[in-house]
């Protein structure tokens, strides 16, 4: 429900700004690890919803659930990672798959 109300009230991102926020969301994510990704992934997951950007709202999803997953919360991370593989199905991005 968070999600949803950070997508209603946040503005759609621009495609380059988006792969710079990624690009940057990954960064931190690899140097810092998961627990300080976590947040930037969470909101880029309601920005990329807010935007219909399905492919990209796919990757952040998956790195949502890996995040889960590395911090122990293996219920969440099954459940996310799955939405993360529906989505990458329904745009066809078989690599992702």
């Amino acid at each position: 429900m968070a999600g949803l109300m950070l997508a209603l009230v946040m503005p759609a991102l621009g495609e380059a700004d988006a792969e710079q926020q990624l690009a940057d969301a990954e960064q931190v994510y690899r140097r810092e690890g998961p627990e300080a990704a976590l947040p930037l992934f969470e909101d880029l997951s309601a920005q990329f919803l807010a935007s219909s950007d399905k492919e990209a709202e796919a990757r952040v999803i998956g790195y949502i659930g890996e995040i889960h997953w590395r911090l122990g919360n293996y219920e969440q991370a099954g459940e996310t990672l799955e939405q993360a593989l529906i989505l990458k199905r329904e745009t066809g991005d078989r690599l992702q798959e």
